[in-house]
């Protein structure tokens, strides 16, 4: 009994509890160290030296308002700025939170990215400007599982391979709400490890590529956004040695989906999406494959080809051809040869609360409590069952003893004094 009390008491602290995420090989330095939650605002934190953080978060909640973050000082090593968030102007670590909103971080160092977040660690920003200049410096990197949730931000990148969004080893998440992103001279986001992308309500634009999946396998998440290229075609999504799963709602996609003969894509075009562009155009990646509902539609911009067509309008009226074709496994389908009626989207005036817990936290916190009350609910059960069991033996046993006792007694009676 006392095992079992403790195996479900042990169990539940674990699971209302959070991950514990190892220490980085390397260690980082920052000008500006916080280890417990605090504030700061209206002022400015700059560093130059190389290698180091300008802000390095390392645990509690630091609530950052009005500030100007700046970094330069370039660093020479790669793989540990990419990796473990080194020489980059913002950085949080362990289960530090770094919270954001109407501040502006900047970075003109070379591999040196303006926001970080490393392992079980969460940065928000809220209306808030990144921004980096030199080649190698992404503007939002997340590595080891880290997350990045943004409401409302303004975010450019001007160097060569340097994407606003990255995934660095270890992957993570990043939730983007509303705001700009803009990549000059590199892809858009770039993912390069496991993790999560959701987009809402925002505007892309870049160089490259607006998505790059690049040797892993990812789900991306996206709705009411708008997605631009530099030049006259769009690539909206590139996939290289990957596999990915592409769930769109309410979206107005303009632009085209390439993959390579060792990917396998899975595109679902749901709740009134619009697509406009061309898919596989060489045919040449391993799978793809399209859900299309019977609100949703395909505008042809160029012959294309997948390997599965799962469309809920079986006569494929909602897929136009605008003097293109489509082939599905090789075979060139019927399709709608009309012109398309134009749509239009009225996302209407969506505020931009401050975030302040991002929405993957926020599923695993819950799915902690939840685990946590089952098992609490359990051990409760457990007992009450376990009492209800004692208790019925001791009233049996008391039972028994007053039936002896009666007969004992019984017996010692005369005669005449016996019922």
């Amino acid at each position: 009994m006392k095992k079992a009390i403790l195996v479900f008491t042990i169990l539940g602290l674990l699971t209302t509890s959070g991950m514990v995420y190892a220490e980085p090989s390397v260690k980082q330095t920052g000008q500006y160290e916080f280890e417990q939650s605090s504030s700061s605002s209206s002022g400015d934190y700059t560093t130059s030296d190389s290698d180091k953080n300008t802000v390095l978060v390392k645990a509690g909640t630091v609530n950052f308002s009005g500030m100007t973050i700046s970094k330069s000082g370039d660093s020479k090593d790669n793989e540990d700025t990419t990796r473990y968030g080194m020489n980059a102007a913002v950085l949080s670590i362990n289960s530090g939170k770094a919270k954001f909103t109407k501040s502006e971080i900047t970075s003109s160092a070379k591999f040196g990215s303006a926001v970080f977040a490393y392992g079980d660690s969460t940065i928000n920003l809220n209306e808030t400007k990144v921004h980096t200049t030199e080649d190698n410096s992404a503007a939002i990197t997340v590595a080891d599982g880290g997350t990045v949730n943004t409401n409302g931000a303004e975010v450019t990148t001007d160097g060569e391979e340097s994407p606003v969004i990255l995934f660095g080893k270890g992957g993570g998440a990043v939730n983007v709400k509303k705001g700009k992103y803009q990549a000059n001279n590199s892809e858009g986001a770039v993912i390069a490890d496991d993790g999560k992308l959701m987009l809402e309500s925002a505007e892309f634009s870049s160089k490259g590529s607006n998505i790059l999946v690049d040797g892993v396998k990812t789900e991306l998440l996206i709705s009411k956004n708008t997605f631009k290229g530099v030049g006259e075609k769009n690539t909206v999504l590139e996939v290289k040695d990957g596999e990915v799963k592409l769930i769109s709602e309410y979206e107005p996609i303009d632009g085209d989906i390439v993959a390579d003969g060792k990917s396998v894509v899975e595109i679902n075009l749901d709740k009134r999406t619009s697509y406009k562009g061309v898919i596989n155009a060489k045919d040449s990646a391993k799978s793809i494959k399209v859900n299309l509902s019977k609100d949703s539609r395909i505008v042809l911009d160029g012959d294309s080809y997948v390997s599965e067509l799962v469309n809920e309008a079986e006569d494929n009226s909602n897929i136009f051809a605008n003097g293109y074709k489509l082939f599905v496994d090789g075979k060139e389908v019927s399709v709608n040869q009309e012109i398309p009626e134009t749509w239009e989207y009225d996302f209407g005036t969506e505020n931009t609360e401050p975030v302040e817990e991002e929405d993957e936290e926020r599923n695993k916190d819950n799915l902690y409590l939840l685990l946590g009350a089952f098992s609490f609910a359990f051990l409760m059960a457990l007992i009450s069952t376990i009492s209800i069991i004692v208790r019925n033996k001791q009233e049996k046993q008391e039972r028994i003893e007053q039936k002896a006792l009666k007969k004992v007694q019984n017996k010692m009676k005369k005669p005449w004094e016996k019922a």
